[in-house]
């Protein structure tokens, strides 16, 4: 059974449905990804194909800092650059130890 006015108006639940998608366009046509957002630090992670216990290993050691929003952690966009800038400028290479280290030596003889 309906629910509309007997004077022909609009009834008080039609009139919410409408704001609700008058709201959910106004929601569609924002922005998703601006250059000031936070980007998702396990979905970065998942990009550059690394697990999860790599990018602990990092936020440890103060090679990347994320921040906590609700439980999860996200990124910046400078954040990442900087971490990108550093190791392409090779910051974060170690030599190689054990069993590499000794192949390598073995190559080089």
């Amino acid at each position: 059974m309906s629910r509309g006015r007997s004077d022909g108006g609009v009834s008080e639940e039609g009139e919410r449905k409408s704001n609700w998608r008058n709201c959910f366009t106004a929601m569609k046509s924002l922005p998703t990804h601006s250059e000031s957002s936070p980007v998702s630090y396990r979905k970065w992670l998942l990009r550059l194909g690394v697990s999860s216990t790599t990018g602990w290993r990092w936020v440890k050691n103060g090679w990347i800092q994320p921040f906590n929003i609700a439980g999860r952690l996200y990124l910046t966009r400078e954040e990442i650059e900087r971490f990108e800038s550093r190791a392409n400028n090779g910051e974060f290479a170690k030599s190689a130890t054990g069993a590499a280290a000794a192949k390598a030596q073995e190559g080089e003889q």
